[in-house]
């Protein structure tokens, strides 16, 4: 199994720049969006992190999954 790495804001600009890096480097690669649609290249959990009901919702649907 693989090293599991969560990026926010991964569907676009620097954080997409991560996450295609860190799925170089052979981890698993979650990201979180906020809005617009879901990455498809990764898996994906939409995570607002200014609230913490958001973020405690996406941390459980990842530990789910």
């Amino acid at each position: 199994m693989s090293a599991i790495a969560l990026v926010t804001g991964g569907n676009r600009g620097i954080g997409s720049a991560i996450a295609k890096s860190l799925t170089s480097a052979g981890f698993t690669v979650v990201v979180t969006y906020r809005s617009g649609p879901a990455p498809t290249e990764y898996q994906s959990v939409q995570m607002d992190v200014t609230s913490t009901e958001s973020v405690d919702a996406g941390f459980a649907f990842i530990e789910e999954k």
